[in-house]
């Protein structure tokens, strides 16, 4: 019993070490020097790694540099809150800060738009990390658009691929968008070759969409047979629109 509570103990002892050097505390880590070891040395280690943590999340967070002028100092007041914890990265060190930040602080509408933004920026990362295959494949694809655009009137064994990297968000206010005097939208992330791309999504386009998420990938004859047969007209148009943003790939 007696080996076994100096193990808990060694352990909990480095726990508290970690996560106390992890936010800058370093006056817990200093008790633990031995004899002639000075504190200057942790403090000298935990600055420069609070420092680096500090630059990776002004990097993951540039989207809203924009929109809120205590960027800043919010990333100064999480790191000295929230330890970093084992294994995470620029992306998932940076979503953390963002449910921080939209729990924590007291945004306007506009803010959150920005936090929105960020947040879908790196759900398209994270998803396109783990269908890295699936990514791919519709990136080669999509080189094929030009050719066959101009098939949409006459073949219809056309595939229809969907990107199946894409996330859907809904912005309150026009901040971010093209018509910032007006008022929110429905919007959708997804990645066109390095580039991440945001899009208004409303009306027919919508609704041609999540029947694409609903059923795959489809010849353009198959689609029409679910289509509303009063806007069978305005499909080639819709899927051209979708073709050219990179929404959807023909094949």
């Amino acid at each position: 019993m007696a080996v076994t509570y100096s193990l808990d103990a060694y352990r909990e002892q480095l726990r508290h070490y970690a996560q106390t050097m992890a936010v800058g505390d370093n006056r817990a880590a200093s008790a633990g020097l031995l004899a002639g070891h000075s504190p200057s040395r942790v403090a000298m280690f935990t600055d420069g790694n609070l420092y680096k943590r500090y630059e990776k999340l002004q990097s993951a967070c540039e989207v809203l540099a924009d929109g809120l002028d205590e960027l800043n100092d919010y990333i100064k007041e999480y790191i000295k809150i929230v330890p970093l914890s084992a294994y995470d990265t620029n992306t998932t060190d940076g979503e953390r800060f963002l449910i921080w930040l939209d729990e924590k602080k007291d945004l306007t509408d506009e803010q959150r738009d920005y936090v929105r933004c960020q947040r879908g920026r790196h759900a398209i990362e994270f998803v396109a990390l783990k269908q890295r295959l699936a990514h791919i494949r519709f990136q080669e694809l999509l080189s094929m658009n030009d050719r066959l655009l101009p098939e949409l009137e006459t073949n219809p064994r056309l595939a229809i691929h969907l990107n199946p990297i894409h996330v859907w968000s809904r912005f309150e206010t026009g901040a971010l968008l093209d018509d910032a005097d007006g008022g929110g939208a429905t919007v959708m992330f997804f990645p066109v070759g390095e580039d991440i791309r945001t899009a208004v999504i409303e009306g027919d386009c919508e609704s041609l969409i999540h029947l694409l998420e609903q059923q795959g990938v489809m010849r353009l004859k198959d689609l029409r047979k679910l289509y509303p047969h009063d806007s069978q007209s305005e499909l080639p148009g819709l899927i051209r629109d979708l073709a050219e943003m990179g929404m959807v790939a023909l094949g």
